[in-house]
């Protein structure tokens, strides 16, 4: 591969872990077709065509990448060809739900840690009854009206319905600005010792919660925050029984 190529990707503020995928990657095309610049449409199909679509994919975004820098250059035979290549597309995982009992434990163990000045309590209690990622914790403020207020992804702030103990918890001299400020990576490593390896299946569940109680997905949207209906929508796919309902937040003396 020509060195000038990866000396542009660094100039350009590709991460250097990037760079050397890109390597591997466009070694793999080298052992295909020498030089990579003279790769036909034929050969992208049929290299790509046996592996799982995620490497598939991988594959064919580093060939685009060099393909990008030879236009850049004059040659635009790689990127003619690459053009015509439809990469597979990767099948929907459904988010992983917890399901009905686990969310009502979980609720209930959210508000006895936070009886019990425990901090952890509240960010439970954030992920699983409001459907905040991690990432949204430390912006979380009180609203009128029974809702917290969210800034995500974007800088888009959100209102959503909160239970009273989770709002009071929010307030609580005691849990003060400074304590959200080591950033998700303690939350994250706080969840773990909780026994929740994947901190945003809590998230999962709420929205879940959300559909089987038959709310709008409009609504869904609009309270996880989801800049597409097609996101929501995956919830909608998954096989729910009908008719279940929900308290979120689950009252402390329930």
């Amino acid at each position: 591969m020509p060195e000038q190529y990866f000396i542009f990707l660094g100039s350009a503020g590709r991460a250097a872990r990037t760079i050397q995928e890109y390597t591997w990657d466009l070694g793999w095309w080298e052992l295909r077709c020498y030089p990579v610049a003279d790769i036909s449409l034929e050969i992208i199909e049929g290299a790509i065509s046996p592996l799982q679509p995620s490497n598939a994919r991988r594959k064919v975004a580093a060939l685009r990448s060099f393909a990008k820098w030879l236009l850049r250059n004059g040659d635009d035979s790689l990127f003619i060809a690459l053009s015509k290549v439809i990469p597979p597309r990767i099948p929907i995982r459904v988010p992983k739900d917890k399901g009905k009992v686990a969310f009502k434990d979980l609720s209930r163990k959210a508000i006895e840690m936070t009886q019990g000045g425990d901090r952890r309590g509240i960010w439970l209690g954030l992920m699983l009854c409001c459907g905040l990622r991690i990432s949204e914790i430390q912006t979380a403020k009180v609203a009128p009206g029974g809702a917290i207020k969210v800034l995500g992804k974007g800088n888009k702030e959100r209102l959503v319905p909160a239970p009273e103990w989770l709002r009071t918890a929010l307030n609580h001299k005691s849990v003060t600005q400074k304590d959200w400020t080591k950033g998700r990576k303690l939350i994250w490593a706080e969840m773990k010792k909780l026994r929740i390896r994947k901190p945003h299946s809590l998230r999962h569940t709420y929205a879940s919660e959300l559909v089987r109680n038959d709310l709008e997905l409009e609504q869904v949207k609009n309270l996880l925050g989801h800049a597409k209906l097609d996101t929501t929508l995956i919830y909608a796919r998954t096989k729910l029984p009908d008719n279940l309902t929900i308290r979120l937040g689950i009252e402390a003396d329930a």
